[in-house]
Parts: C-alpha cells; sequence; structure tokens
C-alpha cells in the first residue's frame, strides 16, 4: 500500500514532462500522528491525568489535534534544523525515544490550548485537555513562556481582494463566539523580497525555501465532503515543494496518517479507527519523503486536484489552501517578546 515517494517521483515524472524536477526539501519536519493515542472502542470519559510521556489515552470527543500535531512536527524541525535546542526534546537525555517525546509534547501543547479557551463549560481539571486545536497566537505564547523567541507570521487568501493583491499577511485574530475565530483586519498584500505572489502556491513556493523557517499549511475542504474533516479545517507541516513542467506539487507531512495508514473517525459511535496506525517505539524517525503526502495543486494555485502518491489520504482532491503560517525561532535564551497580544484557540471539528 504505501511504497517510497522517490521511486514514484521519478515514474511520475517521466511520464508527466521531460523536464527536470525543481523540488526543495525541509530537514527534519517530523510525520507527526495527531492520533498516537486517541482511543479506539468507547470513548473514554475521562481525561488524561496529566502531562507525561504515557499519561493514557487522549480524551478527543469532537475531532483530533490536528494543528497540535502540525506544531509539534514544526518544533523538531525548530530543534534540530534551526538552531532551538531542546525544543522537541526538552533535553532528556534519559528518554531519547521519539514517539514518546512527541506524545509528550503533543499533550503538553494540548493542555495550554485548553487552558486559553476551554472548549466544555465545566472547568477543566489542572493537567488536563479537552479536543482544543491550538491557534497561532497561542502558540507563539507557548513558545515564549518555554522561554523561545519567536515570529510567527500569518498568511490568507482573500478571495474579495483585487486581483495580485489576494494572498494577505494578516496578525490579528480576536476569539468572537465562544471558541471561534474572527480575523478583523483584511491584512496587507504580501510582498516579501521577490514581489507579490498570485495564489498560495505562490507564496508556499516562497516560504517552503526558506531553510530558516517551518510552514504550516492550514486547509478548509472546499468543494470536498469526503473526508472525515469535510466542513471544517485540517493543519498540516510543510514538507517539500516540486515543479515539474507546468505541474506544481507540495509535499506535506499529514498528522492523520502513518506510514501504516489513515486514522479515521467514526462519528456515529465516536470512536476513532486509529489504533493498527500508530507508530512503534522501534519505529525510525519519520521525517523522509515517504513519510510525506504528495499532491498536486490546480491551475488556480490553492485546490488540491490529484494525489502524486500512494502514501497517504487517497481522497484529498477539493480541498484547498487557505492560510499558511511561518515559524522562525532562534536558538533559547534569547530576550522573549512581551506583550503578544490575545490569546485565542480554535475550535471545530479538526
Amino acid at each position: 500500500m504505501f511504497i517510497r515517494s522517490t521511486t514514484l517521483l521519478i515514474a511520475l515524472s517521466a511520464l508527466a514532462s521531460p523536464s527536470l524536477a525543481d523540488i526543495h526539501f525541509q530537514t527534519n519536519v517530523l510525520d507527526a500522528y495527531q492520533h498516537q493515542k486517541a482511543t479506539q472502542n468507547n470513548t473514554p470519559a475521562g481525561r488524561p491525568a496529566g502531562a507525561s510521556y504515557d499519561s493514557g489515552d487522549w480524551w478527543q470527543p469532537t475531532g483530533g489535534w490536528c494543528s497540535n500535531g502540525a506544531w509539534v512536527g514544526a518544533m523538531h524541525r525548530a530543534e534540530y534544523s534551526l538552531g532551538a535546542g531542546n525544543l522537541f526534546s526538552r533535553g532528556n537525555a534519559a528518554e531519547p525515544n521519539w514517539v514518546r517525546q512527541m506524545n509528550y509534547n503533543m499533550e503538553d501543547i494540548s493542555i495550554f490550548a485548553s487552558r486559553g479557551m476551554p472548549a466544555q463549560p465545566a472547568p477543566l481539571a489542572v493537567n488536563s485537555a479537552n479536543a482544543q486545536c491550538i491557534s497561532p497566537e497561542d502558540m507563539q505564547s507557548y513558545l515564549t513562556g518555554r522561554g523561545y523567541q519567536s515570529t510567527i507570521t500569518k498568511y490568507r487568501w482573500d478571495a474579495g481582494a483585487a486581483a495580485g493583491s489576494r494572498v494577505r499577511q494578516f496578525t490579528t485574530g480576536y476569539g468572537g463566539a465562544p471558541g471561534y475565530i474572527i480575523n478583523t483586519d483584511g491584512g496587507a498584500v504580501a510582498n516579501p523580497t521577490g514581489g507579490n505572489f498570485n495564489s498560495m502556491f505562490d507564496i508556499y513556493n516562497s516560504l517552503i525555501r526558506n531553510d530558516n523557517l517551518a510552514v504550516i499549511i492550514n486547509f478548509k475542504s472546499g468543494s470536498n465532503d469526503r473526508t472525515w474533516w469535510s466542513g471544517s479545517f485540517h493543519q498540516v507541516a510543510g514538507a517539500a515543494v516540486e515543479i515539474i513542467g507546468d505541474q506544481k506539487a507540495i509535499w506535506f507531512a499529514d498528522p492523520n496518517d502513518t506510514f501504516r495508514g489513515i486514522g479515521n473517525k467514526n462519528w456515529t459511535t465516536g470512536d476513532w479507527i486509529t489504533e493498527d496506525f500508530r507508530y512503534q517505539n522501534g519505529d525510525a524517525l519519520p521525517t523522509h519523503d515517504y513519510n510525506f503526502s504528495r499532491w498536486f495543486v490546480g491551475a488556480d494555485g490553492r485546490t488540491l486536484s490529484a494525489p502524486g502518491g500512494v502514501s497517504g489520504y487517497a481522497d484529498y482532491a477539493g480541498i484547498v489552501i487557505d492560510e499558511i503560517y511561518t515559524m522562525a525561532i532562534p536558538a533559547p535564551g534569547a530576550l522573549v517578546l512581551a506583550g503578544l497580544g490575545t490569546l485565542t484557540s480554535l475550535r471545530r471539528r479538526r
């Protein structure tokens, strides 16, 4: 079912065009799994007892933790490629197992997000988490709390703007109705060095080639009603960009799958279909091309059109690149920024 993407890349390149592939990978992007400890068969009534390497099943009654998983994948890159020492590993020489480190970071981020805006009316106990996804604003505050100075920048698509000005850099995110995001500013035209961008692929192509950044993609379901998160959003960690002649593709670490298979949710029973796909303690670090999903992007520069491989979800056609976030983070010990603004979190189906 799963084959190495490099093998597939060579085959597809030969079929699609005589042009050589222009491809750029970011290093050390971790393909974290958001459902690593989501229970299957009878969702637990309780919540994790605390943030630890092994604290029992995660409580995910309303959706997955896709953004948390995507940011954990970016944290791994930040430590091992951007110089943010101990960010992912936490300097724990006694716990070199990357699976358990991933679990701890997922729980820690989820608990932080839950503190910001609980999705449940009842007060949450200390060291517990609901199914909250973390926002870029909360992520920056989380990093500050851990002693890291970071810059998280957000870009979005605005179909109502004039042609050539629809890729916007925006800064404001306030909680509107409980648990939701309202962007109150229109944003400025995204115009980094190199000129303006006509599509979300254009700016992704520029950002992913910047080896000082980690990149997060926020998808909306668009015309696709076939995924378990359709009607909502899904976040992934950007891994690579590829151009073959007039064809364009993005590679990403999807928190919804591992090399073993694809996590899913039965909304009727509330059960997660995840257990057979979890990482195991002896697995190799999933930071390679064959761990990532590869999808072609359509002529509009934002809608996924066709899969470019067999590893990952096979039916993302029609979903759209709605927002892109970047994280720049130096080594720890730098002065942290004060007053980072209102904490916000996302509460929707993930």
